[in-house]
């Protein structure tokens, strides 16, 4: 059994009676197809080969693995006109990924065999870096090859759907069939599933023989659902008796998640889409349609296939009243019940209230990880004593050098953000791609497999811990050395205690381990506070509150997306390069890495020194000032010209702009330091230390280092073996314990000392090159609202920031490093940029009203929403009222894009503008007061009109404008005569994100 197996099947090896029920879907699929088929040829999935037919159970059909390549299909149809009669009856399998089905077209084009076709959704986006769920390939091929397509709409019937397809491609011979499906969770999602069909060869000998040749598709599908007392048909509806509005969903996933909260029509049979059983499935009380169809296209404004097939649908029926909008979205898309309810609510339809009584556990492990086996372990436990585990694996091969996410769940739980009641995360390097803390409730538990010292802990990391009330447990590895075996009995024991809160004496029967029960015994009830017990505990009051910089701090994701299906291989690979390169190096060792790149192993990337996200480099076209030159706040609009890339960006997201020191400041420091710019250094990449990046002395400190940022408290920590003058290591030493708080506290906040500025005050302090660049922070990507909408501008990105400026104690005017980096940017300099998302997103609804509030270069976001409102308006939608307020000092110094705004309300597009310049009169007036001018209007577009509230800028204004919205919702209740809890009211706003706070 490989670690890989053993990490991902908790039932590998398994001897108790769950294994027989405990399965992926895929193992499910695979079961009822072999029974039925005389042959099946597999075709290697990305990642790992025999990922769609690793279990086929032992038969004696034919069975052969190809790669996928031009041609494909020809050995199928080969043997397909040699095969024997006594096997005529039985179809012939092909089991291939999605990806690979183009590669059949040309081959199969012209020939009349039947096949049944298997197909897993998959397709690696080489854009992202990811893995998706592709349905858009394979439907595009089996419409130019006339083949039937089945595709189920739950888990629940897979074997149903896979019966089906068999049965389609065993009566006919000339129309193949594709059972299509989540190629994703299907293979490595553990569950019990039962096989509910015992005879289904019988079944489909039965068929055979009583339908004779060429039956139609309604004449199978009724026969099987005679034969198999099932209901199939090629739509299902679920939901109330008389919806308004419907959802029209293809694929296991969407059509689960959106029949479990809003009226849902699921396509079970996209191939042939039948229009009159559709037009047919469709509650006569239906006004509106929904489409939730994927595409490839990046231009959102493109329909999707499916929604063609609906639209044209209504119209061959002269069903032309409903109207029909479509919510578009990408294969690398994940769904969850979150974004699920809260797209629904966008387009007006109520989501009940789903309770979740289950458990969820997440796990964040390296994956090579000596404990990455411990979520299986505990799936397995938990399995011999219940049928509703459910268990599944995602590794990413870019996260930290391989990372492996497990989520194990009991009972009903959700999916999304915030869900987890329990997360173990080993190695600190984790923090810095994922927000874990995100990924559990509010009281939940985090486990930590890192040092007990919690002030080597992130400070963001402990303070979202405090915020959100989660209890810390750490156990430190190191503690175990080499005892393993140990290691992984208190893990399991901390699971049981602390999420499931199962009593230590009942806890021992649970465990599986290769020790003894007396050592098991020992290791559970070891006593708090004893050198046995290696495990702390601390409650979220316990936990030291930490000190915070001004930096921003980049959002990073709560779940990192999978790319591959195994451990990543690249450090077993790098395990045969034995020359470890020193830190600096020779033009002529240099020159040798680059003559024999292959030997060495070298690659030439841009930035390699960046996280692992997509980069691009653009061009500035424009820069622009929008306030006066003798005015105290410089705001600038910037225009960055990105024809010529694939970089696309979306209403609400940022733009990361990774800012460089200034060359002259970094020179100046180098030669006070002693070190020469030009010297060629070698350092581990920050997120993959296996690689090794070869870069100037100049260079590092101008791309890499923040040398004139802001230092941590443990910079001065690391600073005190270095110091060899007895005076300045005694200072170091006392400003780092608590009688020397007030001392740092006057270095950080009144003098604002960088790196730099320390190492000219403590001369002594002159550490190694090698050691001064592993503690001087690295530089950050900052991140800028956008201000444009793609649709408007498709070669262009706009930016609305402002010069962080301030003077300190010594009278020397200081800047924020990537805004006074970005204000001095000339038209034509290329810079490296990367896209982030955001929560930020329009009602999918375009008639949804939609108010902004912002201050300052918070309107940013906003430009860009007017702008895809105005496109909106010019394709023909009907949009909703608009409201835009805004706050600054003064109206002529401060008005941004106030010429934009009083002319989009010219046009028509803005409703209402609420300006509040607040110097500009003796009585102060601020965005809340316009905001209370208007609150009938904004009463019916909020609440009567489900209208979505934005909020951007400064974080100051968070209290004074929720009160304002407070106000409309009680003069709503008020005129309804209810009494609404108004904190309530506001959480639930935020809930279906229609109170959007982008904040800083």
């Amino acid at each position: 059994m490989s670690s890989v197996e053993a990490t991902t099947n908790p039932f590998v090896g398994a001897n108790f009676d769950t294994k027989s029920q405990y399965r992926t879907p895929v193992d499910l699929i695979n079961d009822t197809i072999a029974q039925n088929v005389s042959a099946i040829f597999g075709y290697k999935t990305y990642s790992q080969a025999d990922l769609l037919y690793s279990n086929l159970p032992s038969s004696s059909q034919f069975f052969q693995e190809s790669d996928i390549r031009a041609g494909a299909g020809l050995a199928p149809l080969g043997y397909a006109a040699a095969r024997q009669e006594s096997v005529a009856n039985k179809p012939i399998a092909i089991v291939t990924p999605g990806y690979g089905l183009p590669y059949f077209a040309s081959s199969l084009a012209n020939s009349s065999a039947s096949f049944l076709f298997n197909v897993a959704a998959l397709a690696y986006q080489d854009k992202e870096g990811t893995l998706g769920i592709d349905y858009v390939t394979p439907l595009s091929v089996a419409k130019q090859l006339g083949y039937n397509v089945v595709t189920p709409i739950s888990t629940k019937e897979l074997e149903l759907t896979s019966l089906l397809s068999v049965s389609l491609a065993a009566v006919s011979n000339v129309r193949s069939t594709i059972h299509l499906f989540d190629g994703l969770t299907t293979t490595r999602t553990y569950a019990s599933l039962k096989p509910v069909i015992e005879n289904s060869e019988s079944i489909v000998a039965g068929l055979v023989k009583t339908l004779g040749n060429e039956p139609s598709f309604d004449a199978v599908l009724k026969a099987f659902n005679e034969a198999t007392g099932s209901n199939l048909d090629n739509f299902h509806y679920s939901g109330p008796t008389n919806p308004e509005t419907l959802f029209v969903t293809y694929g296991i996933t969407e059509s689960e998640l959106f029949g479990a909260v809003g009226p849902t029509l699921a396509v079970r049979v996209p191939l042939p889409f039948d229009t009159a059983k559709f037009v047919n499935s469709i509650p006569k009380s239906v006004k509106k349609i929904v489409v939730v169809g994927q595409s490839l296209n990046d231009n959102h404004a493109a329909p999707s296939p499916l929604r063609l097939d609906v639209s044209s649908a209504l119209f061959y029926h002269n069903r032309r009243e409903i109207s029909v909008q479509e919510h578009i979205y990408k294969p690398d898309f994940v769904w969850t019940t979150r974004e699920v309810t809260n797209l629904v609510t966008e387009f007006g339809v109520t989501a009940p209230t789903q309770s979740y009584d289950g458990k969820r556990a997440l796990f964040y492990l390296p994956d090579d990880s000596k404990v990455s086996t411990i979520a299986a372990l505990l799936a397995r436990s938990l399995a011999a004593t219940n049928d509703d585990v459910t268990f599944s694996t995602k590794y990413n091969n870019l996260v930290h050098n391989g990372a492996l996410e497990a989520d194990l769940s009991i009972g009903a739980t959700e999916s999304g953000a915030a869900t987890a009641d329990f997360v173990l995360v080993q190695d600190i390097n984790l923090l810095n791609h994922l927000d874990i803390v995100n990924a559990v409730k509010s009281n939940g538990v985090i486990v930590y497999l890192a040092t007990r010292e919690i002030d080597n802990y992130p400070e963001q990391f402990i303070a979202d811990l405090i915020s959100k009330e989660i209890k810390l447990v750490t156990i430190d590895p190191n503690e175990y050395e080499e005892d393993i075996d140990s290691l992984v009995v208190v893990i399991q024991a901390t699971f049981y205690e602390t999420a499931l809160q199962i009593p230590r004496g009942e806890i021992l029967k649970k465990i599986i381990s290769n020790l003894s029960q007396e050592q098991i015994y020992d290791l559970i009830h070891a006593e708090e506070g004893s050198e046995e017990n290696k495990v702390t505990i601390y409650a979220s009051g316990q936990l030291p509150k930490p000190e915070f910089s001004e930096e921003v701090l980049e959002q990073l994701p709560t779940f990192f997306q999978a790319n591959a299906f195994v451990a990543n291989d690249i450090k077993e690979q790098q395990e045969e390069i034995n020359e470890v390169p020193s830190v600096t190096s020779t033009i002529t060792e240099l020159t040798k890495r680059l003559a024999f790149k292959e030997a060495y192993h070298v690659e030439k990337k841009l930035r390699p020194d960046l996280p692992l996200i997509k980069n691009h480099i653009i061009k500035v076209k424009e820069n622009r000032r929008l306030t006066p030159d003798d005015y105290d706040r410089n705001i600038f609009h910037i225009e960055f010209d990105i024809s010529g890339t694939d970089l696309t960006y979306d209403i609400g997201e940022a733009l990361g702009i990774h800012a460089r020191n200034n060359e002259k400041l970094v020179l100046e420091f180098l030669e006070g330091y002693g070190l020469d710019p030009e010297q060629i250094v070698q350092i581990p990449n920050k997120d993959q230390p296996q690689y090794i990046e070869s870069r100037t002395v100049l260079q590092v400190f101008v791309e890499n280092l923040d040398i004139f940022g802001k230092p941590p408290k443990k910079f001065y920590e690391s600073l005190i073996p270095f110091a060899k003058d007895e005076d300045e290591k005694r200072f170091l030493e006392e400003l780092i314990i608590p009688g020397g708080a007030l001392e740092l506290k006057n270095f950080q906040e009144v003098e604002f000392y960088s790196y730099a500025d320390i190492f000219n005050r403590f001369q002594s302090v002159r550490p190694e090159l090698g050691d001064l660049i592993s503690i001087v922070a690295p530089l950050k990507r900052r991140e800028y609202s956008i201000a444009s909408s793609q649709k408007m501008h498709p070669n262009e990105i706009h930016l609305l920031i402002v010069v962080v400026d301030w003077v300190d104690s010594q009278g020397r005017k200081r800047f924020g490093q990537a805004s006074k980096y970005i204000s001095d940017l000339q038209i034509g300099q290329e810079l490296v940029v990367s896209v982030k998302p955001s929560v930020m997103k329009l009602p999918a609804d375009p008639k949804a009203p939609v108010i902004m509030s912002g201050l300052g270069t918070g309107l940013a976001p906003f430009k860009a929403i007017v702008e895809e409102k105005l496109w909106q308006k010019q394709q023909g939608y009907e949009i909703g009222d608009i409201f835009l307020y805004l706050g600054s000092r003064h109206c002529r110094q401060e008005y941004l894009y106030g010429e934009v705004w009083e002319a989009y309300k010219d046009a028509g597009i803005i409703t209402h503008i609420g300006a509040a310049f607040s110097r500009d009169q003796n009585n102060k007036i601020y965005i809340q007061d316009r905001i209370r001018e208007n609150l009938g209007d904004l009463k019916t577009a909020m609440i009567d009109q489900k209208g979505s509230f934005f909020l951007c800028g400064p974080t100051w204004p968070v209290p004074d404008i929720t009160s304002a919205l407070e106000d409309i919702i009680a003069a709503d209740a008020k005129e309804r005569n209810v009494k609404v809890d108004l904190n309530e009211a506001i959480e639930e706003l935020k809930e279906t994100s229609r109170y959007i706070l982008e904040v800083y």
